[in-house]
Protein backbone atom coordinates (compact mmCIF):
# COMPACT_ATOMS: atom_id res chain seq x y z
CA UNK A 1 0.00 0.00 0.00
CA UNK A 2 1.38 3.19 -0.88
CA UNK A 3 1.24 6.47 1.40
CA UNK A 4 -1.19 8.01 -0.75
CA UNK A 5 -3.31 4.61 -0.29
CA UNK A 6 -2.67 4.86 3.52
CA UNK A 7 -3.76 8.11 3.92
CA UNK A 8 -7.01 7.77 1.72
CA UNK A 9 -8.07 4.67 3.68
CA UNK A 10 -7.78 6.70 7.06
CA UNK A 11 -9.04 9.75 5.55
CA UNK A 12 -12.22 7.75 4.72
CA UNK A 13 -12.78 5.82 7.76
CA UNK A 14 -12.26 9.34 10.17
CA UNK A 15 -14.76 10.94 7.92
CA UNK A 16 -17.63 7.91 7.68
CA UNK A 17 -17.10 8.31 11.44
CA UNK A 18 -17.87 12.10 11.96
CA UNK A 19 -21.07 13.00 13.77
CA UNK A 20 -21.66 17.05 12.53
CA UNK A 21 -20.92 17.34 16.16
CA UNK A 22 -19.27 20.82 15.37
CA UNK A 23 -22.96 21.78 13.55
CA UNK A 24 -23.69 24.94 14.46
CA UNK A 25 -27.15 24.78 14.50
CA UNK A 26 -29.40 23.21 17.17
CA UNK A 27 -31.20 20.22 15.68
CA UNK A 28 -34.11 20.97 17.94
CA UNK A 29 -34.43 24.54 17.31
CA UNK A 30 -34.14 24.65 13.52
CA UNK A 31 -33.78 21.31 11.83
CA UNK A 32 -33.85 22.56 8.23
CA UNK A 33 -30.62 23.99 8.74
CA UNK A 34 -29.47 21.40 10.17
CA UNK A 35 -30.68 18.96 7.21
CA UNK A 36 -28.98 21.44 4.87
CA UNK A 37 -25.37 21.78 6.44
CA UNK A 38 -25.13 18.09 6.64
CA UNK A 39 -26.27 17.90 2.83
CA UNK A 40 -23.67 20.18 2.08
CA UNK A 41 -21.13 18.69 3.96
CA UNK A 42 -21.94 15.49 2.62
CA UNK A 43 -21.95 17.11 -0.82
CA UNK A 44 -18.33 18.57 0.04
CA UNK A 45 -17.12 15.26 1.45
CA UNK A 46 -18.00 13.25 -1.81
CA UNK A 47 -16.96 15.66 -4.01
CA UNK A 48 -13.54 15.54 -2.21
CA UNK A 49 -13.03 12.20 -2.56
CA UNK A 50 -13.97 12.05 -6.35
CA UNK A 51 -11.26 14.55 -6.93
CA UNK A 52 -8.77 12.57 -4.63
CA UNK A 53 -9.44 9.18 -6.00
CA UNK A 54 -9.48 7.46 -9.59
CA UNK A 55 -11.55 4.86 -10.29
CA UNK A 56 -8.64 2.17 -9.47
CA UNK A 57 -8.01 4.04 -6.08
CA UNK A 58 -4.68 5.18 -7.20
CA UNK A 59 -4.48 9.61 -6.43
CA UNK A 60 -6.19 11.76 -9.23
CA UNK A 61 -3.73 14.93 -9.75
CA UNK A 62 -3.72 17.19 -12.65
CA UNK A 63 -1.23 19.54 -14.18
CA UNK A 64 -1.06 23.03 -13.35
CA UNK A 65 1.86 26.16 -13.75
CA UNK A 66 3.07 26.77 -10.06
CA UNK A 67 3.20 29.99 -10.59
CA UNK A 68 -0.81 30.23 -10.29
CA UNK A 69 -0.71 27.72 -6.98
CA UNK A 70 -1.41 29.23 -3.65
CA UNK A 71 0.66 28.47 -0.61
CA UNK A 72 -0.48 25.32 0.98
CA UNK A 73 -1.17 22.97 -2.33
CA UNK A 74 0.93 19.75 -2.59
CA UNK A 75 2.72 19.03 -6.12
CA UNK A 76 5.02 16.52 -7.30
CA UNK A 77 8.28 17.65 -9.80
CA UNK A 78 9.79 15.10 -12.07
CA UNK A 79 13.39 15.96 -11.08
CA UNK A 80 12.31 15.09 -7.20
CA UNK A 81 10.18 11.47 -7.95
CA UNK A 82 6.94 10.73 -6.41
CA UNK A 83 7.91 13.31 -3.13
CA UNK A 84 5.29 15.28 -2.31
CA UNK A 85 6.13 18.47 -2.22
CA UNK A 86 4.63 21.75 -0.42
CA UNK A 87 4.18 25.60 -1.83
CA UNK A 88 4.54 27.86 0.58
CA UNK A 89 5.56 31.53 -0.31
CA UNK A 90 8.79 31.63 -2.05
CA UNK A 91 10.06 27.89 -1.53
CA UNK A 92 9.07 24.18 -2.30
CA UNK A 93 9.21 22.37 0.79
CA UNK A 94 9.90 18.11 0.86
CA UNK A 95 8.38 16.40 3.81
CA UNK A 96 9.84 14.07 5.72
CA UNK A 97 9.28 12.53 9.04
CA UNK A 98 10.91 15.06 10.73
CA UNK A 99 9.17 17.89 9.58
CA UNK A 100 9.67 20.33 6.11
CA UNK A 101 13.44 19.71 5.66
CA UNK A 102 14.29 19.54 2.09
CA UNK A 103 13.70 23.74 0.85
CA UNK A 104 14.19 24.69 -2.80
CA UNK A 105 13.26 28.02 -4.50
CA UNK A 106 10.10 28.15 -5.99
CA UNK A 107 10.70 28.68 -9.38
CA UNK A 108 8.11 31.47 -11.48
CA UNK A 109 6.82 29.55 -13.95
CA UNK A 110 7.20 25.20 -14.03
CA UNK A 111 4.50 22.80 -15.46
CA UNK A 112 4.33 20.49 -12.09
CA UNK A 113 1.45 17.67 -11.28
CA UNK A 114 -0.97 18.96 -8.77
CA UNK A 115 -2.31 16.65 -6.28
CA UNK A 116 -4.35 18.89 -3.87
CA UNK A 117 -7.69 18.49 -5.21
CA UNK A 118 -9.39 21.24 -7.51
CA UNK A 119 -11.85 22.21 -5.09
CA UNK A 120 -9.21 22.56 -2.11
CA UNK A 121 -7.36 24.88 -4.80
CA UNK A 122 -10.01 27.19 -5.38
CA UNK A 123 -10.58 27.16 -1.53
CA UNK A 124 -7.17 28.36 -0.50
CA UNK A 125 -7.47 30.90 -3.73
CA UNK A 126 -10.42 32.35 -2.37
CA UNK A 127 -8.50 33.26 0.70
CA UNK A 128 -9.06 29.56 3.19
CA UNK A 129 -5.30 29.94 4.75
CA UNK A 130 -4.51 26.36 5.14
CA UNK A 131 -2.28 25.10 8.82
CA UNK A 132 0.92 23.29 8.16
CA UNK A 133 3.02 22.02 10.41
CA UNK A 134 5.78 24.46 12.39
CA UNK A 135 8.47 23.25 10.44
CA UNK A 136 8.00 25.62 7.34
CA UNK A 137 8.60 28.54 9.12
CA UNK A 138 12.07 27.04 10.56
Amino acid sequence: MTDHEAYDEGYDAYWDGVECEDNPYDPEQEPEKRNSWEEGWREARNRLHVERLAADRSKRCFRGDIGDLPNGVFVRIDAWGEQAILVWGGKLLAWSPGGYRERRPRPKRKEVLVMTPPSTVETIQAGYVPMVHASVEV
